[in-house]
């Protein structure tokens, strides 16, 4: 028995997220419509992280256990022959069984791209902001939530699954102005559903001046009642840019 982790880009702008649903295009499903083809095996596919519908990736991480004999470089050129022109596989290794692309992963960052200026060419890839925005302000904010929380208000997790956990750390929130956009990069040891976008769109809020470091504090600390709406930033300006194993 192999082990094959992969390495791969995709634009999730056409695709109901990562996860394979029966009626629906998904990266999962077209990645094993096209492993079927070239090992002859239905394989189950082990990946990082679920992308929700519309979010992107620059350095998603999968594996799939096989008995066939293919060299990993031929499963990487077939899967980039059979692939659409919006997911691209980077890199093909062989690797221990042991290996498990989410239990083995140490680290992931993200990036969230906002957008000063309106470009058609842009659109459904950055968050097109149309207010001004107090970067200081929200760099002030970003250091609020560098340490250990919960992040259940902070996430779209189903609030009725008792048992999972929604403490989590995060290592780095830089906020930084290039050219037109606004770059929001994050790392942590993992993320709930929703909570880089939900982080995104607070930080927003505080650039706008419609909320203060107070209530990020308050937020952070729980004492801010449940029914306090965050802004939830469009899915196509996240990245998964990177996970480290």
């Amino acid at each position: 028995m192999r082990n094959i982790k992969i390495t791969l880009e995709y634009c999730g702008a056409n695709y109901r997220g990562w996860a394979r649903q029966p009626g629906h295009l998904t990266i999962e499903g077209i990645l094993l419509d096209c492993l079927e083809k070239i090992i002859k095996e239905k394989p189950d596919l082990i990946v990082s992280g679920r992308t929700d519908a519309g979010v992107n990736a620059k350095g998603q991480v999968f594996n799939f256990l096989t008995k066939k004999k293919i060299p990993v470089d031929g499963i990487k050129r077939a899967l980039n022959t059979l692939l659409p022109d919006d997911i691209y596989i980077l890199k093909a290794v062989e690797t221990d069984l042991e290996f498990h692309s989410r239990f083995s992963a140490k680290k992931k960052d993200y990036r969230y791209v906002i957008a000063k200026e309106h470009s058609v060419f842009e659109n459904g890839l950055v968050y097109h902001c149309p207010y001004k925005l107090d970067l200081d302000a929200m760099q002030k904010a970003a250091g609020l939530f560098i340490g250990e929380y919960n992040f259940k208000k902070f996430s779209l997790t189903d609030r009725t699954r008792k048992k999972i956990k929604t403490v989590r750390n995060i290592y780095k929130l830089d906020i930084v102005s290039k050219q037109n956009k606004i770059i929001l990069d994050i790392s942590g040891e993992s993320f709930l559903r929703g909570m880089v976008r939900l982080i995104g769109g607070i930080l927003v809020d505080v650039g706008r001046g419609r909320i203060g470091l107070d209530v990020v504090e308050k937020a952070l600390k729980g004492s801010i009642p449940m029914k306090e709406k965050w802004l939830l930033l469009p899915a196509g300006g996240l990245y998964l840019m990177k996970v480290y194993y």
